[in-house]
């Protein structure tokens, strides 16, 4: 259960770090397709760049305080899954004996944090788009 803790608190951190280049981005990207180099271009391919931003935002907000609760709280709410194999029946990878429970687990944070990457790049290349299209 302690790894478990240890895992859901990494993951914490790297959360906060994709979030902040999502917010980062975010902020650079409606600031560059409001200013005076490219009026008239707040449309980047099909996407209003306000709502975009603000959605992907929110999404990395959500997503975020999930896992705050899960690095915080985390241990408590799977305690069960750690407790041993019980009626559950047990996954053999190499050397290590695993419970269902225990993979499912560990798959919120992963899931969560690869989310966030995917998220993290669609902004990067949301941002990347506005600076190429909007001229010099």
């Amino acid at each position: 259960m302690r790894t478990f803790a240890y895992a859901a608190k990494v993951a914490f951190v790297l959360a906060t770090a994709m979030a902040g280049v999502i917010w980062m981005t975010s902020y650079l990207a409606v600031t560059n397709a409001g200013g005076p180099r490219c009026t008239g271009h707040e449309l980047t391919k099909g996407f209003h760049t306000r709502d975009f931003f603000s959605g992907i935002s929110l999404f990395a907000a959500i997503l975020l305080t999930m896992m705050w609760f899960m690095a915080r709280r985390g241990g408590a709410m799977f305690k069960k899954a750690f407790e041993g194999p019980g009626t559950s029946a047990v996954m053999l990878f190499g050397l290590v004996r695993t419970t269902h429970e225990a993979v499912s687990a560990y798959c919120w944070p992963l899931g969560a944090l690869s989310a966030l990457c995917f998220a993290a790049s669609l902004s990067v290349t949301h941002y990347l788009a506005i600076l190429n299209d909007c001229p010099s």
